[in-house]
């Protein structure tokens, strides 16, 4: 059984080796507009992390909503604890921001409408 330094440092070594593909998916979320109330682009959206969620071993399940699409992803383990991570996946800004703010990584941070704003 590995010590809990052990296992961070094993997360930290995956999310590493992975960093490049995150941040692929981060920019592609980043570069869209999805102002709130504007369901056809958060639909849009909650289908793309629904789907990067699946690529990194997550189960996702989408559940239709009169505000629009909401997204449940799990992720079985052997150990005991529980984590929810809330958030909402509209950026707030007004259309047309992504394409004058788009996804900047300059190496120390990433820039972007909605980019961390949880």
């Amino acid at each position: 059984m590995s010590t809990a330094f052990e296992e961070a440092a094993r997360v930290h070594a995956s999310a590493g080796a992975e960093l490049d593909l995150l941040l692929g998916d981060l920019a592609t979320w980043v570069n869209l507009d999805t102002p709130g109330g504007d369901l056809p682009a958060l639909d849009g959206l909650a289908r793309l992390v629904a789907d990067a969620c699946a690529r990194h071993g997550l189960e996702p399940e989408l559940v239709p909503s009169p505000a629009g699409l909401y997204l449940h992803a799990g992720l079985q383990g052997h150990g005991r604890a529980r984590v929810a991570l809330l958030c909402h996946h509209d950026t707030v800004y007004p259309a047309g921001t992504a394409a004058l703010r788009p996804f900047r990584n300059d190496g120390a941070r990433c820039h972007g409408p909605g980019v961390a704003d949880m």
